[in-house]
């Protein structure tokens, strides 16, 4: 009895094994990327592409246009080396503006497929914005779109991303023909003031994750520290790039800038090895560099 006992564990263990084995190898992998999710023919989704990894693995896919969506400006030089058109469409979590809606679809139209569209982790937005174009252009079912939010990921939580593909519309060839809207490379912005409330929206984002010692919160499964701190140093060079931007500022201004985006910069690559106090610390030395910007230019 013992030894068929011990015969029928075995067998279990290698169906089991087994198993495991084939579910791992029916999972392509993707080297530098995450969440890569095919919504259509010629049309994938997944994490933002940050190395040279992750470009070799668009490659294999045969990538053609990379589209981002994510609220970081994109790194062009990658894409250049291996001849990808990349362009910057950046969506907010509550949803996408009309003018964005057009933009998508026309993307998705005229740009050379494949297409690869990302945010930073490829389940939330990339999902949403994709899907939402193929659903615009009468490539795909609203039933079939709303199960590939659920097979991407989207989280129930971000309502206005689910809403917009409930209420989305098809658009007839003829209007998606007559689209003509610009398809920047990366998101310009117009004035020193829509610069800082990108990053004042990101910065209340950092607060709330503090607020629960430095967790994702439930209600915004998509922040990470590490990716929020980046987008603002991301804008912060774009505004030290950009002096006519901010040209009726004081003369220091441009120093306060620099010295923001190397507090910001450090603590970014330290997050992760350092302890709590020395965390809250930081955190309070950079939120006083602000607020005292805030007092001297801003709120006088």
């Amino acid at each position: 009895m013992k030894i068929l006992c011990k015969c029928m564990a075995g067998i279990f263990l290698f169906i089991a094994c087994t198993g495991e084995v084939q579910k791992q190898k029916s999972l392509p992998s993707y080297p530098g990327l995450e969440n890569v999710f095919a919504l259509s023919s010629g049309v994938w989704s997944g994490s933002q592409p940050k190395t040279a990894e992750a470009f070799l693995s668009l490659e294999k896919l045969k990538i053609k246009t990379v589209i981002s969506v994510d609220q970081s400006l994109p790194s062009q030089s990658l894409a250049q080396e291996y001849k990808m058109k990349y362009i910057h469409l950046p969506i907010h979590y509550y949803g996408i503006s009309p003018k964005r809606e057009k933009q998508l679809i026309q993307a998705f139209f005229r740009l050379p497929k494949p297409i690869y569209i990302h945010c930073f982790r490829g389940q939330h937005r990339s999902v949403a914005a994709g899907v939402f174009a193929l659903l615009s252009m009468g490539n795909i079912t609203r039933e079939r779109a709303l199960s590939l939010l659920k097979e991407g990921g989207t989280s129930p939580v971000y309502s206005g991303l689910h809403r917009k593909i409930e209420q989305a519309k098809v658009l007839s060839s003829s209007m998606i023909e007559e689209l003509e809207e610009p398809l920047p490379e990366k998101v310009e912005f117009t004035s020193f003031r829509s610069l800082m409330v990108n990053i004042g929206r990101h910065y209340k984002q950092l607060q709330k994750m503090k607020e629960q010692s430095w967790q994702t919160p439930a209600d915004h499964p998509d922040l990470q520290v590490t990716h929020q701190l980046g987008v603002i140093q991301s804008y912060l060079t774009k505004a030290i790039e950009s002096p006519q931007l901010f040209e009726e500022q004081p003369e220091d201004f441009s120093e306060l800038l620099q010295k923001a985006k190397k507090e910001i910069l450090s603590l970014q690559k330290d997050f992760s090895s350092i302890q709590l106090p020395e965390l809250e610390k930081r955190w309070w030395k950079l939120d006083q560099s602000c607020q005292n910007c805030h007092q001297k230019y801003r709120d006088e």
